[in-house]
């Protein structure tokens, strides 16, 4: 979620609304420690809140499968298959409600039931590695060594460097008494994974296969009980439902939902509190502290964040949000990068990063930044826009390029005729030099703000007349 002036996002699932068909299943929690039930409480009245409401399906969704999830956490396999089948229900194409119930299965001993539904989930979604690292696992298990092979090749392709897809495909390979193979994806794991020494159980045993008997003893002698496995962020999140952290912020994120940024403050401090090596609660409380207008708090907030979890995506998208907001533009650009680079499809912190660089006095630089950013976002109109004001417009008269700024603002007014993306295409014909066409765009914003009545848009079409007015018409420079 975007959020105020500052665009915080909030670093927690939504919560949403049920939905089936069926009569719910409704577990007894009064077995459960006080805190868990609680918190399977507040997300199944946070269900009930959004029913038959107009809530977006993607919000049902979450909701739905986050109570499934906190269900599954605890061990209560058939409240969290209906919540997940709910979950799909309203949210078909994403794929962790048909992944969450492959795992239950798995995690029941019911592989059979897993394989079948991670296949299927393997050939709708075949571009998330862990479902294919899931599936060949479960498959290794059945004694299916060539076709866990297969799947385990696909996740490997998909994420070369994870050290749990080397350590499986080198369980498969000892499995087929493929030696060679299996020290080779053995020692990739032991090198992406130093710490897990149970991985050298499994090379001495490769070793030994080969003959190679004093390398198998000094790989015994290493072995221990710390394993390794396949990066896996939605069995991770699963996880995370067991941590008493999670009601704190299950807490605060209604607080903030409901307006009530103080009490959403108070909640995620607790949270924080209860999990000192969490970076997700920080990034929730700096957020409700730059909703409440303390920068300064959340600033500390997002830098204690940070320290926990250097890579924290939202974390550098708030805190570069927020300096820019505040003007401190040089500060903000190291977040933004960070923010863009590991989220290249991050339309508004590509474009705050350009304007960064722009207002820091490097329009060079901005502009590049611009370039990439359309390469890789064609369809933006927002970075199509930009792009094309500083290629007519820009404060370096050299970097300009008008009959590339007039392609863009064209296609831009095609995709929406506003008075804005009229302007820019009359800039854009201005930094050619084609005076009079540009006169006349502006004389179309004049003539349509004075008959809808709009004064002010009225004297900033007015102005733009003026300018293109005088000889040279070029944006910036002066007769």
């Amino acid at each position: 979620m975007r959020r105020g002036t500052a665009g915080a996002v909030l670093a927690i699932l939504a919560i949403g609304s049920a939905g089936a068909q069926e009569e719910p299943p409704t577990p007894d929690l009064s077995a459960l420690e006080p805190a868990v039930a609680e918190q399977i409480t507040v997300l199944r009245t946070g269900v009930d809140s959004l029913e038959g409401t107009s809530a977006p399906a993607e919000e049902l969704a979450a909701a739905r499968g986050e109570l499934g999830m906190a269900y599954h956490a605890y061990g209560m396999g058939d409240a969290a298959r209906y919540w997940y089948a709910a979950a799909a229900a309203a949210a078909p194409e994403d794929a962790r409600w048909s992944y969450y119930p492959a795992r239950l299965a798995q995690q029941e001993g019911d592989l059979a039931s897993a394989e079948e539904d991670l296949d299927l989930l393997a050939t709708r979604s075949p571009d998330v590695p862990q479902v294919w690292a899931r599936l060949g696992e479960v498959q290794l298990d059945r004694g299916e060594a060539a076709a866990a092979g297969e799947s385990l090749a696909r996740a490997f392709a998909l994420s070369p460097h994870d050290p749990g897809i080397s350590f499986l495909l080198g369980q498969v390979a000892l499995s087929e008494r493929r030696w060679a193979d299996a020290v080779a994806h053995l020692e990739r794991a032991q090198a992406g994974a130093p710490r897990a020494d149970r991985i050298h159980y499994s090379l001495g045993l490769a070793y030994r296969g080969l003959g190679a008997d004093e390398l198998a003893r000094q790989e015994m002698e290493k072995r221990g009980d710390v394993g390794v496995r396949f990066l896996d962020p939605w069995d991770d999140a699963l996880t995370d439902m067991e941590t008493g952290e999670r009601l704190f912020l299950l807490r605060g994120r209604q607080a903030f939902a409901a307006g009530a940024y103080e009490d959403a403050a108070a909640a995620f401090r607790q949270a924080a509190e209860f999990a000192p090596e969490s970076a997700r609660a920080r990034v929730n409380l700096g957020t409700a502290l730059g909703t409440l207008g303390d920068t300064d708090g959340a600033l500390a907030a997002y830098e204690e964040a940070l320290e926990i979890d250097p890579r924290n995506v939202t974390a550098h998208y708030n805190v570069g949000q927020l300096l820019a907001g505040l003007g401190r533009w040089r500060e903000a650009l190291g977040h933004l990068r960070a923010a863009v680079e590991a989220n290249p499809d991050d339309e508004d912190a590509r474009l705050t990063e350009a304007e960064a660089l722009l207002r820091s006095g490097d329009p060079i630089a901005a502009g590049a930044r611009l370039s990439e950013a359309h390469d890789a976002l064609p369809t933006s109109g927002r970075i199509a826009a930009a792009y094309a004001r500083l290629l007519a417009a820009g404060p370096v008269l050299e970097e300009r390029d008008g009959a590339r700024a007039l392609m863009l603002a064209q296609q831009v007014y095609q995709a929406r005729p506003t008075p804005d993306s009229a302007h820019l295409v009359a800039l854009a014909l201005a930094e050619l030099g084609h005076c009079e066409q540009a006169l006349e765009w502006e004389r179309k914003i004049v003539d349509a703000a004075r008959e809808a009545g709009e004064a002010e848009l009225e004297q900033r079409a007015s102005a733009g007349l003026a300018a293109f007015s005088r000889d040279p018409c070029r944006p910036g420079t002066t007769p």
